[in-house]
């Protein structure tokens, strides 16, 4: 009954290890990554929604992901802008996901190499259970996290964050 178990544990491992790899045989077209954006105005008034393009003087953000019409793009000039929060869209549920399984695969591998006596409960059921009662939490803690652009209404300091905010805009000027 023990090697059944040890070896389900090693193929649940090995199974686990192939999955990290990604094989494509075809050129994949590139998915745009959206990012939710908080900008704080000068005038202590606050707008939201997702980061569509920046330009050398201006933040453009759309409040929808679908753009139909070019008149949903809010353009906000940088001397207007005090602080900028960004964070990608699902961040959160994905790093709870990474934390769960992380956690889970690190236990399992510890239970497998301790190779101790009987137990109430599996190794499976063990790994799995503390992925989610640890690991998601502290996964999805690391994800709630937004990225912080102090501007104070200057062109000059928007200028010098332009670079790292394009990097997030759904259009890259940069290209």
């Amino acid at each position: 009954m023990k090697t059944i178990g040890t070896n389900l544990s090693l193929i649940i491992l090995c199974l686990t290890l192939l999955l990290c790899f990604k094989v494509n045989s075809q050129e994949e077209t590139k998915k745009v990554k959206i990012y939710k954006i908080w900008v704080e105005l000068t005038d202590k008034t606050k707008q939201k929604g997702f980061l569509y393009a920046v330009d050398d003087l201006s933040l453009k953000i759309v409040s929808r992901k679908s753009l139909k019409d070019l008149n949903e793009i809010t353009t906000i000039n940088a001397k207007d802008i005090y602080k900028v929060y960004i964070k990608r869209r699902g961040k959160v549920w994905r790093n709870a996901l990474k934390g769960m399984l992380g956690t889970a695969v690190v236990v399992e591998l510890i239970m497998v190499s301790g190779g101790g006596g009987e137990s109430w409960i599996s190794n499976e059921v063990a790994a799995a259970a503390t992925g989610v009662v640890f690991g998601a939490p502290i996964g999805a803690l690391a994800g709630i996290r937004r990225k912080e652009f102090i501007i104070y209404g200057y062109d000059s300091v928007f200028k010098t964050k332009y670079e790292e905010l394009d990097r997030y805009a759904m259009v890259k000027q940069s290209e």
